[in-house]
């Protein structure tokens, strides 16, 4: 309903502005807004039209987080909630469920440690689902599992049965694959 009524909000007061309508209805994911533009100026320029026009609506963004200190001291100047993170800083935060590296600005994942393999239907798909990926970036390696796990179902296999040893070597060499995701 918050996200609905939001691009309402867009909607009905964003008219004269394209670019922040734009950015409101395809870059807000819940809570959180994430966009990025080729100058500071521009970041500047759209995020405080983004920031007034849900105003409108009594929506506020606040707790912006950014690897350049000029944007935040505009966008909210004096605020203690901003965080800024240096270009030479390798801290990471988490955002939509990925991690931002902001000195390198990129997003990457955090896969845990898989000791023990599971040897049935559920298991492996409580693992596969563990992998949360919201905007998809892990698409080509997870639906290679989903794949997998629909064809346990369509063979008839129950949720509690045990996967086959070569089933288990499959799945051994995909998680694997899915550690590349950390890097």
């Amino acid at each position: 309903i918050a996200i609905e009524t939001a691009r309402r909000v867009a909607t009905d007061h964003g008219q004269g502005e394209p670019e922040a309508l734009d950015a409101i209805l395809k870059k807000l994911y819940m809570d959180d807004y994430l966009d990025s533009t080729p100058t500071v100026e521009e970041a500047i320029t759209r995020a405080k039209t983004v920031q007034r026009i849900l105003a409108e609506g009594d929506f506020h963004l606040r707790k912006w987080l950014s690897n350049s200190q000029q944007f935040i001291e505009a966008v909210d100047p004096g605020s203690s909630m901003n965080v800024s993170y240096s270009l030479m800083s390798d801290n990471e935060t988490k955002i939509l469920g990925v991690y931002w590296k902001p000195s390198s600005d990129i997003l990457t994942f955090h896969v845990a440690e898989l000791k023990d393999i599971p040897s049935t239907r559920v298991g492996v798909a409580s693992k596969v689902a563990g992998v949360y990926d919201p905007l998809g970036f892990a698409a080509p390696l997870v639906v290679k599992a989903k794949i997998k796990l629909r064809e346990l179902d369509t063979r008839g296999l129950s949720w509690h049965d045990l996967i086959n040893p070569e089933e288990k070597d499959w799945w051994k060499s995909w998680f694997q694959a899915i550690k590349v995701l950390n890097e």
